[in-house]
């Protein structure tokens, strides 16, 4: 099986769906333990960031002490924000980030 890359991910036209459930395993894997655990996962956004293809995992702000997470193309944890500490290890993410699209949303 060949799955997509960030830059394959990019180049999609606006009308094509991109199916991180079974294009992408490792984000497949997070959207799995999301559904089994109601509300968790709001949103999976792509994003430009310091000049790489990025995706902005969301929690539920129902959640007390939600922490997102920013995640390279290979599911490596690139920064965090939330929690009950107030973690922010990308300070400049929301000034410098560029939305490219939504691609899962619960």
């Amino acid at each position: 099986m060949i799955f997509p890359s960030c830059e394959e991910i990019l180049n999609l036209k606006a009308y094509e769906v991109v199916l991180p459930k079974k294009n992408i395993p490792w984000l497949a894997e997070l959207i799995n333990v999301s559904e089994a655990t109601p509300r968790n996962l709001v949103r999976i956004t792509l994003f430009m960031y310091e000049d790489q293809e990025v995706f902005l995992v969301e929690q539920s702000p129902s959640i007390a002490d939600k922490m997102d997470v920013v995640y390279s193309c290979n599911g490596e944890i690139l920064c965090q924000f939330g929690g009950i500490a107030g973690l922010n290890t990308c300070p400049n993410f929301a000034e410098t980030a560029k939305k490219v699209r939504i691609i899962w949303l619960e």
